[in-house]
């Protein structure tokens, strides 16, 4: 069994390398500015630190208690396996797989935890879009869709709520952090965007 694990991790990773022009990659890094790059990569790590530690909070919702380093290295496997499982859920189908095996957790809780956190990430991105949609240039030229921006920023997040009340509610008690968590994980993520795109 540990041979076929390494030997399906040793085909995953020659699979993503075939993918990628590495004279394009080093051309690239060669112009980039480094202080962006480097900016873009704090703040990338950071919204991949803090989307860990909310699902956390929703594992421990379900009765799961994972130390948070162990979660994050879970995370960021999840985020390899995306690269080149379809759909780009493939790596919260492994967490699921790999947390119902080693710590008997119900599947259908697991697979709660992770669609709620998907939800949430969601609602904080939508918030946010609103958000920057009424300080940004695309303001002057579709201010028809501002009152839309306004109507969803504040029902965003009451929505979520409903739906975490009559779908899934035995992790209401952990909305609010979650909630805040999402904000604070699409905030960096929007700050690794746009340290990404400063960088020629």
């Amino acid at each position: 069994m540990a041979l076929l694990k390494a030997a399906v991790t040793l085909a995953a990773l020659a699979y993503v390398f075939t993918q990628l022009d590495f004279n394009k990659v080093k051309e690239i890094l060669r112009h980039a500015d480094l202080f962006w790059l480097f900016a873009a990569l704090l703040a990338f790590n950071a919204s991949k630190i803090v989307s860990s530690v909310r699902l956390n909070r929703y594992f421990g919702a379900i009765g799961l208690k994972l130390g948070e380093g162990y979660n994050l290295m879970l995370y960021y496997i999840g985020m390899f396996y995306n690269l080149f499982l379809p759909g780009g859920i493939g790596g919260d189908g492994y967490k699921v797989y790999l947390l119902h095996k080693h710590h008997r957790s119900g599947v259908k809780a697991l697979l709660q935890a992770v669609v709620l956190d998907r939800i949430s990430g969601l609602a904080a991105l939508l918030f946010l879009a609103g958000l920057l949609f009424m300080f940004s240039g695309f303001m002057a030229m579709m201010a028809y869709l501002l009152p839309l921006a306004i109507a969803g920023m504040i029902a965003v997040f009451p929505a979520t709520y409903l739906v975490t009340r009559y779908m899934f509610h035995r992790f209401l008690d952990v909305f609010a952090v979650t909630t805040l968590l999402g904000i604070a994980q699409s905030s960096c993520s929007s700050c690794s965007a746009r340290s990404s795109s400063s960088t020629p």
